[in-house]
């Protein structure tokens, strides 16, 4: 089958999705409307390709508690041309037609004029292409969707923050209309297939997660560390949603009671330098590491050497970082938001807690780990869980499985 992938193609969830179909004999090509940001919203610094970031004030807001926390940088280098050629490049078997970086946060015009030469580039080589199957990941914006038209059949496949953040009435309707229209709609969790149902004309999403790679996601021996106490560990964005603030504050509640315990807060994001701020405040430099992002070929590694995982997120579509946790035969402690009850079982796979809540996030991670054969047990069960419902090669089969029925 000839399946052309319009999503973003830096996403690892898209590159993961292109190379099993690839590797299962389909002809893959992603074509990314997306122009990676010249510079991520996230960077601080600066970088001799990308040329000098500043931050505002706002990521410091976390280490006291007020403001959002949302960093944007201010792009400082040249004008990049609104209207730029495609790319093309081969990875493992995928064709990918992407454009290069551009410009963060440009004026408006200029981000109309660039967004429809992409989106209209795109339909261009996706017509040209022919395929049997076309599959957006990720729900566009709505202005974007008449370079839909015509493609077809078309699958969308929902993400999250997609459909998930509030939408205003045009908004609803439009993606309402595209889901109705469409040949398939698919969703992670069922919590995404509930958000769908309730857009107008109420329609229907196959639930298809983000499966878990469980050869490569399994218990290992744990490598050396630097200390002998408890390591609590955090692998996400860090970004306000996800809620790292929240563990910091959570984990100076659990120092108290367990002082050689380490916390180690894996990934980027516009917070950063606020929660590090906050980490001296609370005289816990020397206590947690922030290592920056990890390339997710070495997430497992990182895990092995974790007692505990935490995800305290206060919005979650999914969840795919506790079952990759979970096929560590990690216990995991997170929120009960979104579709995370989905993915770790309250006093089976991990524990429970609400969103925003510091003191009963702390209590729950002492319970862990004051109780070694309690989080013992839950990680035993965590992978037994993932086996049973989310190997990567099932969900990639069920994704077929629907691919044929169109």
């Amino acid at each position: 089958m000839r399946i052309a992938l319009i999503a973003p193609a830096q996403s690892v969830h898209t590159q993961r999705w292109a190379t099993a179909l690839a590797g299962r004999g389909h002809d893959v090509t992603i074509l990314s409307p997306y122009r990676e940001a010249f510079v991520e919203s996230f960077v601080v610094g600066t970088s001799a390709q990308q040329g000098p970031v500043t931050r505002n004030r706002a990521a410091e807001a976390v280490s006291s508690g007020t403001g959002s926390g949302r960093a944007i940088a201010r792009y400082d280098g040249p004008r990049i041309p609104w209207r730029t050629k495609v790319r093309t490049t081969n990875l493992n078997r995928v064709r990918i037609h992407d454009f290069p970086p551009g410009e963060p946060h440009p004026p408006l015009l200029r981000r109309l004029r660039a967004t429809f030469h992409r989106y209209s580039t795109i339909r261009r080589l996706t017509l040209d292409l022919k395929p049997d199957l076309v599959h957006v990941h990720s729900v566009p914006e709505p202005w974007a969707l008449p370079f839909l038209l015509g493609l077809t059949p078309l699958v969308i496949s929902v993400w999250g923050s997609d459909i998930v953040a509030r939408q205003n009435w045009l908004r609803r309707l439009s993606y309402g209309l595209l889901f109705r229209r469409v040949a398939l709609v698919t969703a992670t969790s069922e919590y995404l297939a509930r958000v769908v149902a309730g857009y107008p004309f109420e329609p229907r999403a196959e639930v298809v997660p983000f499966g878990i790679d469980t050869d490569c996601f399994a218990p290992r021996p744990r490598p050396p560390v630097k200390t002998n106490g408890p390591v609590i560990g955090f692998v996400k964005h860090l970004e306000l949603h996800y809620g790292p603030a929240d563990l910091v504050r959570a984990f100076a509640q659990v120092c108290t009671r367990f002082p050689t315990a380490r916390l180690i807060m894996a990934g980027d994001g516009p917070l950063r330098p606020g929660l590090r701020s906050l980490a001296a405040q609370l005289g816990l430099a020397d206590a947690i590491t922030f290592p920056g992002p990890i390339p997710h070929d070495a997430v497992p590694n990182l895990l092995a050497s974790l007692d505990v995982f935490a995800m305290p997120s206060h919005h979650e579509a999914f969840g795919v970082a506790a079952l990759e946790a979970s096929a560590m035969e990690l216990p995991v402690v997170a929120t009960r938001v979104g579709g995370v009850p989905e993915v770790v079982q309250d006093g089976v796979t991990g524990l429970l807690v609400p969103p925003r809540d510091p003191s009963n996030l702390a209590t729950a991670l002492c319970r862990l780990i004051e109780d070694p054969e309690l989080a013992r047990k839950m990680g035993v069960a965590g992978r037994e869980f993932v086996l049973s419902r989310y190997r990567w090669e099932d969900c990639v089969s069920r994704m077929e499985t629907l691919y044929a029925s169109i």
